[in-house]
């Protein structure tokens, strides 16, 4: 069979080892912490997840000493070594905790922070990354107590520029980082989706602001690792696959950002942030080109998704007729086998070990033959030219479900998208994908009203207020 995408190489599991020295809890439980640290520590268990370790050894660390009210914490990302202990150099967590608030305009180029530990750190700007003492800082400015939490791609040195582990290449970011990184973006997504469609573990809409807003930060801290990774490759590696694979993965999370959003940040390593669209789908169009055959349905699949976003029926379908003309694919008998194996004829896109509590067997898979199937009906609908051909899939996902056919050449389109939206529900639950769906076919006020605090214009997340203050071009969607 041929080996379809798959971005499932394991996550680094190693605990980064941070020297304590006299400042380590000899009992090895939590410290008490002092007020100011109190809030910050609870923001970074509940959205700071990808720092956990550090989170964990910042808690058993003494920091009794701090007077401060107003602290910032550049939260090490969790796998930032390879090895458990023993390293060359041994990190000190105080390090990571600065006196001051710094807000994302305070990080300036040559501004000087001092540690709880008394050491010098000093703040760099090159090509639109901040660095502390050469360490890059991933994503956006965490509010937190009085000050704030960044995340940090690996242990800042005592000195600028020092690498912390001579074997080890500090700053730059090792693939299998970012596809640990990427797949967790996935179960964010997919969290969200559950979130926003059924009010899943508590949710309701008087929280949106904030959930928005850890997932907008979710979202670009994973495309900051997504960059961080291309740019340390050699010029030579443009067109390796595992180039090519990084940039579909970031086209991947800009296509569920403009899905939750309306809208988005499309960043570069050589262009200034900008919300210019046509820049998601020409990078698609290349992608579809340049990979091989049996990663280019992939990119061909999520500009399907983009283009229905903004109605364009007629480039979704061509998307979707080439990924079910090339013959690759095939609905997956029976039907939950899919999820048995990691690559099968009925992932479009493999994915990764699934056991988080959401899932519906061994494997996670973000995109799926199924779904081209209906992103294809959806498009050959909306269209209104094209009723054998919508009729055409439908039928066959209903056929393979075990269910009468649904769709007669006379069905009004109306009926149709019900129909859709309905296999969506038997077949496609529970994967990410309600919450867009129902806003692009007029139903979300239907399914989302029985959600405590939904109003229409929640059919689309808000913009994160310190994003719009970071880029002056975005704008505030509706009713917010």
């Amino acid at each position: 069979m041929k080996n379809r995408f798959f971005l499932g190489l394991p996550a680094l599991a190693a605990l980064p080892f941070f020297f304590l020295s006299c400042t380590e809890n000899p009992d090895g439980g939590d410290l008490e912490l002092p007020a100011a640290l109190n809030d910050m520590v609870e923001v970074l268990e509940n959205s700071v997840k990808e720092a956990s370790d550090f989170t964990s050894i910042l808690k058993q660390t003494d920091l009794s000493d701090v007077e401060s009210d107003e602290l910032t914490i550049f939260a090490v990302k969790n796998g930032a070594f390879s090895k458990g202990t023993g390293t060359s150099e041994q990190i000190s967590v105080r390090r990571h905790v600065v006196i001051g608030s710094y807000g994302p305009e305070s990080l300036t180029d040559k501004t000087e922070l001092t540690s709880v530990s008394g050491e010098k750190l000093e703040v760099s700007e090159s090509a639109d990354v901040t660095r502390i003492n050469g360490i890059a800082v991933i994503g956006n400015a965490i509010p937190a107590g009085n000050g704030y939490i960044y995340l940090v791609e690996s242990p800042i040195p005592s000195e600028p520029g020092q690498n912390p582990d001579p074997e080890e290449p500090g700053t730059d970011i090792d693939p299998e980082k970012w596809e640990a990184a990427l797949h967790d973006f996935w179960f964010s997504t997919r969290e969200l989706n559950q979130k926003l469609s059924y009010g899943y573990d508590g949710f309701n809409y008087d929280n949106i602001s904030k959930v928005s807003e850890e997932y907008w930060d979710t979202a670009y801290r994973t495309v900051d690792t997504g960059l961080e990774l291309l740019k340390s490759m050699n010029e030579e590696d443009i067109n390796d696959i595992v180039y090519l694979k990084t940039r579909l993965g970031i086209a991947l999370i800009y296509s569920d950002i403009l899905r939750f959003y309306g809208t988005c940040v499309f960043k570069g390593n050589d262009s200034d942030p900008h919300n210019d669209l046509n820049y998601l789908k020409d990078e698609l169009s290349y992608l579809a080109v340049s990979l091989p055959s049996e990663y280019s349905a992939a990119a061909r699949a999520v500009y399907a998704r983009v283009s229905l976003e903004q109605k364009d029926y007629r480039n979704a379908l061509e998307m979707c007729r080439l990924i079910i003309g090339s013959g690759e694919y095939a609905l997956s008998t029976p039907p939950e086998s899919v999820f048995a194996s990691m690559d099968n004829t009925g992932t479009v896109w493999a994915g990764c070990e699934d056991t988080d509590p959401l899932r519906k067997g061994n494997y996670y898979h973000p995109i799926r033959y199924a779904e081209v199937m209906l992103l294809a009906a959806e498009a050959a609908n909306g269209l209104g030219q094209t009723p054998s051909e919508a009729m055409q899939y439908i039928n066959q996902i209903a056929l393979w479900k075990g269910m009468a056919p649904m769709v007669l050449p006379s069905t009004p389109t109306e009926e149709v998208t019900e129909f859709i939206i309905k296999l969506y529900d038997n077949e496609l639950r529970n994967e990410g994908l309600e919450y867009p769906l129902w806003r692009r076919t007029d139903v979300a006020d239907e399914k989302l009203r029985n959600i405590n605090g939904y109003a229409s214009h929640n059919s689309l997340l808000p913009v994160p207020d310190k994003a719009m203050s970071q880029y002056e071009f975005l704008q505030q969607n509706p009713g917010y």
